[in-house]
């Protein structure tokens, strides 16, 4: 089925517990491109996927925009190796969905290799036929299993 024409069936049709499913179908899959593309490094792949007026909040608490957030991807500071979100809660607001969920993350920073298991709130606004990220806030979660 046709991406684009599934969210759009979907937002057309209100919220529903069959659209809702259709918007959590749509929004794991463009939050699994945006991981794969931060993964390969793919900056433009990233910036595709985000709004111009994202907040993104790191669990070390390190804020940035979505132009300084592709300048630390760009400079190699940071790379991840993977990056697996699951959700645990997805709210189809309308206009937006609000995800809350669990993240697991392997990084290379100052050559170290890092292992960060976090708490997550995902904000996604509707933008043509599908979505964009407007905010992501990552707190730390050590015991997470």
């Amino acid at each position: 089925m046709n991406l684009v024409k599934t969210v759009a069936t979907a937002l057309s049709e209100g919220t529903t517990p069959a659209t809702t499913g259709v918007v959590r179908a749509v929004i794991e899959s463009v939050e699994a491109e945006r991981l794969s593309h931060m993964v390969a490094g793919n900056l433009e792949g990233v910036a595709g996927l985000c709004d111009e007026r994202l907040d993104y909040v790191h669990s070390t608490g390190r804020r940035d925009t979505l132009v300084s957030l592709l300048e630390m991807l760009g400079s190699g500071a940071v790379s991840y190796d993977s990056i697996l979100h699951n959700f645990s809660r997805v709210e189809n607001l309308g206009q937006a969905v609000w995800v809350t969920g669990t993240m697991r993350v392997s990084l290379v920073k100052g050559g170290q290799t890092r292992q960060l298991q976090t708490l997550t709130t995902t904000l996604w606004i509707r933008h043509d036929n599908s979505y964009r990220l407007l905010s992501f806030h990552a707190t730390a979660a050590p015991g997470l299993n």
